[in-house]
């Protein structure tokens, strides 16, 4: 008795016949929280490890088409989500704002150049880049939509292709401010209608971990399944409880060749107030803004003329130095008129994903 009552409320849990009788206001309701909420990361090499009719050299991971990389951390461009495939209604309710967007090219063979595209919803998805999508290749200036670009390959030029429909939410890391491309950002956000135009929340990282997992129900609660697979996630710095979780998510099912300790421990130190994680990136972060500024007044403002007193954790390993991050004194008139102009930015840890399903049954 006791089994068949249980599988009865597993029954009423996970079906429900009757959902084509729910006013049009609900089942449009459910539809929105359907949609997955994920991230696509602008990065600077583009490849593409399988076409039709090849070779399947992708054996070792869970997902095929166009992934972006750079060293070892690959960013995978979205695809349609699963709700597209439900119903009419469901597909109607998903193309309202989310389509395929082209995200550049990449030459394949002779004369012959493929168009690279990524599927993406403003409403619910997040663009983020980092350093690595910026290079100091200068060609002429050009102007497209209020834009105003000087590098061809710099992030805001993809920005380019999501012009045409409302602007989404934009996460930045701290070393994408932190060179030539902060300069970059902080001129457009002087423009009316520059990179930041419309953005309806900005958001940035000051660190980054990279996860070897598996494909177990607790790595997909946080970063999804199949098509719906977000291989980057953004966790508000204050959510402790989350960061707690991923932390423990890490120990328990991390790759055990790739397991570091010192990387649990960081997270440790990120939860921990009394590190003053967040005090100090966000001192970080109007830095760089003030660095980054065309006409810094005089040398009065600057604390460490060397360039040595702070140092910028690494994208990779945390406590190693990527960049020196030059102080100022923020009490300085010009330096108080510069951060008070600055945008409200929200502090993330950025988590991502390997695309390789670190599964034990795929190493035997």
């Amino acid at each position: 008795m006791a089994e068949l009552e249980k599988t009865a409320a597993v029954d009423v849990a996970t079906t429900f016949p009757r959902f084509s009788s729910l006013p049009a206001e609900l089942r449009l309701i459910i539809w929105r929280f359907a949609l997955p909420r994920r991230v696509f990361e602008i990065r600077r090499e583009t490849v593409c490890l399988k076409q039709d009719g090849e070779v399947d050299v992708t054996e070792d991971v869970d997902h095929d088409s166009w992934r972006i990389r750079s060293s070892d951390l690959v960013a995978v461009q979205l695809a349609p989500p699963a709700l597209l495939n439900v119903c009419r209604e469901a597909r109607k309710f998903a193309l309202r704002s989310g389509s395929w967007r082209c995200v550049g090219s990449h030459p394949r063979g002779v004369n012959r150049v493929i168009r690279m595209a990524t599927w993406f919803d403003p409403r619910t998805d997040i663009l983020c880049f980092d350093d690595s999508a910026s290079q100091l290749l200068t060609r002429r200036v050009t102007e497209r939509n209020g834009l105003v670009t000087e590098y061809t390959n710099n992030p805001a030029i993809t920005r380019m292709y999501f012009a045409g429909s409302p602007a989404s939410p934009v996460c930045v890391s701290l070393a994408a401010l932190a060179g030539s491309s902060g300069k970059f950002l902080v001129e457009q956000w002087q423009r009316k209608r520059g990179f930041w135009s419309g953005v309806p929340r900005y958001l940035f990282y000051h660190d980054s971990i990279l996860m070897h997992l598996g494909r177990s129900p607790k790595v997909e609660e946080f970063f999804g399944k199949g098509v719906d697979r977000c291989h980057t996630l953004l966790v508000d710095a204050q959510d402790y409880a989350k960061l707690r979780r991923l932390r423990d998510l890490y120990v328990e099912e991390s790759d055990s060749s790739f397991f570091q300790r010192r990387v649990a421990d960081w997270l440790e130190d990120i939860i921990n107030l009394d590190e003053g994680y967040s005090e100090q990136s966000y001192l970080d972060l109007r830095n760089l803004w003030l660095k980054a500024q065309d006409d810094v007044s005089s040398s009065a403002p600057i604390l460490s003329t060397d360039q040595a007193s702070a140092q910028m954790r690494s994208l990779i390993e945390p406590g190693a130095v990527l960049h020196t991050i030059q102080q100022f004194n923020h009490d300085d008139p010009w330096c108080r008129n510069v951060i008070k102009a600055m945008p409200d930015m929200q502090l993330v840890v950025h988590f991502r994903l390997c695309i390789t399903n670190h599964d034990e049954s795929l190493e035997d």
